[in-house]
């Protein structure tokens, strides 16, 4: 039968999780890690249009939320999404949350 053992690890994960969903990473972080991840590992090039990817931020939690701002939002390929993803787990955690991620071309109101 049912012995509740378990429960007190379940809670445990589950306030983790909260707490990774409510994070906050300034700006800076933020902005280093994602022009590092862009200088390790460029976006392609397609033709003779070139991806930027110019800063980011957190602008937002629960779940926690990203604007990159790029030269051109359309050409964002969803791997690359993927990879940016990854190097933001990577540093910063946001274990059991979804990230929320937007591209918005600058000076433009284009997003992905």
């Amino acid at each position: 039968g049912l012995t509740g053992a378990g429960i007190e690890n379940m809670l445990d994960i589950v306030t983790k999780v909260q707490s990774e969903r409510s994070k906050i990473i300034p700006r800076a972080k933020v902005r280093r890690t994602i022009l590092t991840a862009v200088a390790n590992h460029p976006p392609p090039i397609q033709g003779k249009r070139e991806l930027k990817i110019y800063s980011a931020m957190q602008d937002g939690t629960n779940p926690p939320s990203f604007t990159f701002f790029v030269n051109h939002p359309d050409m964002i390929h969803f791997s690359y999404k993927r990879y940016m993803e990854n190097s933001l787990r990577e540093n910063f955690g946001f274990e059991g949350s979804p990230l929320r991620m937007r591209f918005r071309g600058r000076g433009r109101n284009t997003e992905t």
